[in-house]
């Protein structure tokens, strides 16, 4: 857990109060599982969340990574992320955390059980909203896009810590 926590502290999540960190979970929490489609594999059992915090259950809980097996036991919870590699080529190009925000604030406003979603395809998700009035959703207006538009709290939520 020691690697986590320097990491997520060099990054400032731990210690930024906008951040909403729930928990954190590391290799030691992980329980060992045998598969015949990828043999013996370490895993992260969300259950141990759901059973020790129950206002946490699998219609508000989505886990996300960049190993797919680590959904094994949790498959509908599931939100796998492309690996982020080559930082000091790929980070001005990067937007992948940008279009996975906008997704997650978008189901968190519109979804009340996230297992009824396929997070295979959160990438092209529009809200309901959105596809009942057969409009193209595109991504609001920011205050810094126009320096006189007034800041709406939705804008507010927006901007980085």
């Amino acid at each position: 857990m020691k690697w986590i926590d320097a990491k997520l502290w060099e990054l400032g999540v731990t210690r930024h109060e906008q951040y909403k960190v729930a928990f954190l979970l590391d290799s030691t929490a992980m329980i060992t599982l045998h598969t015949s489609k990828y043999g013996t594999v370490e895993i992260k059992p969300l259950a141990l969340i759901w059973r020790l915090v129950p206002a946490y259950r699998p219609e508000n809980t989505i886990m996300i990574d960049d190993i797919p097996r680590n959904f094994l036991m949790n498959p509908q919870s599931g939100l796998r992320v492309r690996p982020f590699r080559n930082a000091h080529v790929n980070q001005s190009t990067d937007r992948e955390l940008l279009r996975l925000r906008q997704y997650l604030k978008d189901i968190a406003r519109s979804v009340d059980d996230f297992t009824q979603l396929d997070h295979r395809k959160w990438e092209s998700y529009m809200p309901k909203t959105v596809q009942s009035s057969a409009t193209v959703y595109s991504k609001p207006t920011l205050p810094a896009d126009d320096p006189e538009a007034p800041v709406s709290d939705d804008a507010k939520d927006d901007q980085q810590p």
